[in-house]
């Protein structure tokens, strides 16, 4: 930021008693239509009392995000006013000032914000953070994030704490351009909303539907200092190209395009707020299986949902996971995915890790598994099971819980149950359970002429990639008899001659 400012209201607005409907020209860089009277000073603090009133901050504390700027240092304003009333209408605030060291003068609005708070006699705490963009979201989305990091925690350390932060209706205009542009969904055109709850504090916005001009009058009025950020001028930055160069522009075609868009938003913050109790309601109905790893979907129950609800349902999944600004591209992808009847398994990347991969009739959204390199990696020995003196056997593998039995039997039955869950072996003392095996090892399944590779039985049994690696295989003297949920081969075959066991496995449930 560069020098204080007191702005000359008269420069700034022209005539306090200009008629309604007439276009003025403020220093926000673009003309503006009035709609209807603009707030004067005491209205805007009657609103601000009722935005208090309707959010319950007599019993709450309030932590204010304050910049430096003019909109922050008038809602401190606001805030120190609304304390020292006939009825307090906070139970406290406190102002959070953050340095992101990003500019050579950042030491300097710090110590402004701070003298300013000291005079007032409000606490104030400076929090210097260090922004780094580690997740190719650009500098300004980085700082913004650690911004609210600092926020939030500061919040969080009250028994009723909330933030307070200072946007107006340009910066809602602006937010929906710049989502609209980068091809946001109907969540991400509703904007900011005046209330909205961020990693479970309370994120409040009381001057989100006040115009800018008006915020600069109100610190005119009450002699409120503020310094300009010098990088607020570089186009460099997305969202100053949109203030200086695309808004201009549209308010030449539209002078109420801030009322305008407020309006819309409100509308479509209201719509989404029903279509978002619907897509919970429906992602109860798709969801197979929840995991800290990735969640498995039903693509027959996805399909019948309406289009609306299969995007809304993949977005609220996205964001269990990562919760960033998914696109239109990123869910419509997997939507596709899931629909796809010509191929039994594919699969899409997705940023920040994330993925997502169709297998036999489910479509798995979640974090991307590393490749297994089978040939390399060898075999993973699970348990030598001694037959004799062990009965059950129980295991965890690749999120499966696994449980095996063994039951002696005297002969073999006449006509044995065929189940890919139960298998015959001759009177052994142990077997061996082993996952991980190459899939180029080839088996010969039972009553069938010829070999498979071990790839092509998992694929004949619909057994999910993801839990090929570590599916259990029973075999005896290091030769594979019997892939439980898939075949049993000829290796081992009972001639009926003496007693055996008949071995028992069932995948009970999965582990989170």
């Amino acid at each position: 930021m560069g020098a204080v400012f007191a702005p000359d209201i008269k420069e700034c607005f022209g005539r306090a008693d200009e008629e309604v409907g007439r276009r003025i020209c403020y220093n926000d860089g673009y003309d503006t239509e009035r709609r209807g009277q603009r707030l004067n000073n005491v209205q805007l603090e009657r609103e601000f009392a009722q935005f208090c009133k309707t959010h319950q901050l007599q019993s709450a504390h309030a932590v204010i995000g304050v910049s430096g700027g003019v909109d922050s240092m008038v809602l401190l304003q606001l805030c120190h006013r609304a304390m020292h009333g006939s009825e307090p209408l906070l139970g406290g605030f406190s102002v959070v000032h953050v340095d992101h060291g990003l500019r050579p003068t950042s030491a300097d609005d710090a110590q402004f914000v701070a003298s300013y708070c000291s005079r007032l006699g409000v606490f104030c705490e400076v929090v210097p953070v260090e922004v780094k963009d580690c997740h190719g979201e650009g500098i300004e989305a980085a700082a913004r994030r650690v911004r609210y990091e600092a926020l939030l925690a500061r919040a969080r350390s009250y028994p009723h704490g909330v933030c307070l932060v200072a946007h107006h209706s340009r910066d809602q205009l602006e937010t929906f351009v710049m989502r609209w542009l980068r091809g946001s969904g109907l969540a991400g055109l509703g904007a900011m909303r005046p209330a909205a709850i961020r990693e479970g504090v309370p994120l409040l916005r009381p001057l989100l539907r006040v115009r800018r001009s008006e915020i600069v009058q109100y610190a005119n009025m009450w002699d409120v200092p503020f310094r300009e950020d010098e990088t607020n001028a570089n186009t460099r930055f997305f969202r100053n190209r949109v203030r200086h160069e695309l808004l201009p522009l549209l308010a030449a075609l539209q002078p109420a395009v801030e009322a305008r868009t407020l309006d819309l938003t409100e509308q479509l913050q209201a719509d989404e707020s029903f279509l978002q109790e619907q897509a919970e309601r429906a992602l109860e109905q798709v969801v197979v299986r929840r995991s800290g790893h990735d969640v498995e979907i039903s693509t027959e129950a996805f399909a019948g949902l309406h289009l609306s609800l299969q995007r809304r349902v993949i977005h609220i999944l996205l964001n269990c996971f990562c919760a960033r600004d998914w696109l239109f591209s990123h869910v419509e992808s997997i939507r596709t995915l899931a629909l796809r009847q010509d191929t039994a398994s594919a699969a899409v990347s997705l940023p920040h890790g994330l993925g997502a991969w169709r297998e036999y009739g489910r479509i798995y959204i979640g974090h991307q598994a590393l490749p297994h390199d089978h040939e390399t990696r060898g075999p993973r020995s699970i348990a030598q099971w001694d037959l004799v003196h062990v009965r059950q056997l129980s295991f965890a593998s690749a999120g499966v819980f696994w449980r095996f039995r063994a039951l002696p039997i005297a002969k073999l039955p006449p006509q044995p149950r065929r189940s890919p869950w139960r298998a015959y072996v001759p009177d052994v003392d142990f077997v061996e359970i082993v996952c991980g095996l190459p899939t180029s090892v080839r088996v010969r399944p039972l009553g069938l002429a010829g070999s498979k590779k071990l790839q092509d039985v998992f694929s004949d049994s619909k057994i999910p990639r993801r839990l090929r690696p570590g599916w259990p295989i029973v075999r005896v003297a290091g030769r594979i008899v019997w892939i439980p949920g898939a075949v049993r081969t000829d290796v081992q075959r009972w001639d009926d001659t003496g007693g055996g066991y008949a071995l028992f496995a069932r995948p009970s449930r999965f582990q989170d």
